[in-house]
């Protein structure tokens, strides 16, 4: 199993998400996931970066936002970081399975989204940047088959 660490930083534009999409895509389908793990982690990103735009920059380009991803021996973790406007609702959204399947939401699914396909999701504020951290746990493969 390969180790590192990623940084992607796009403008604040749905036009560039695609880009960081293609990237987590590209790195998960290279290490031992399934095609729906591989599906789920980017699905998972892309719903962050898109949250990251809209609430945090207000859909207004010309913020950074910056995607790290990283690789160790049982899990990947991405963090997703914007200096905009904090997002403290993302605290206590409900999680997937609570909402009401005769009246779902039209808006607000990405965070419960998340939760629903990753193992571990935090938000939280450091100074001025607001952090998003998502973990994927990997299958345990016996030494000597990666």
């Amino acid at each position: 199993m390969r180790h590192g660490s990623i940084n992607l930083t796009i403008d604040s534009h749905f036009k560039n998400v695609f880009l960081v999409g293609l990237a987590v895509q590209r790195i998960c389908s290279s290490i031992p996931l399934s095609d729906q793990s591989t599906y789920e982690i980017e699905l998972a990103v892309v719903e962050a970066v898109n949250n990251s735009i809209e609430h945090a920059c207000h859909n207004e380009p010309g913020h950074p936002i910056s995607v790290q991803l990283s690789l160790s021996a049982d899990r990947i973790t991405v963090i997703v970081s914007d200096s905009g406007e904090s997002a403290e609702s993302l605290r206590e959204t409900p999680a997937l399975d609570t909402v009401d399947p005769l009246h779902p939401p039209e808006r607000g699914r990405g965070l419960q989204i998340m939760r629903a396909v990753m193992d571990e999701v935090a938000y939280r504020t450091d100074g001025a940047f607001n952090l998003l951290t998502m973990v994927k746990y990997l299958p345990i493969t016996p030494a000597g088959d990666a």
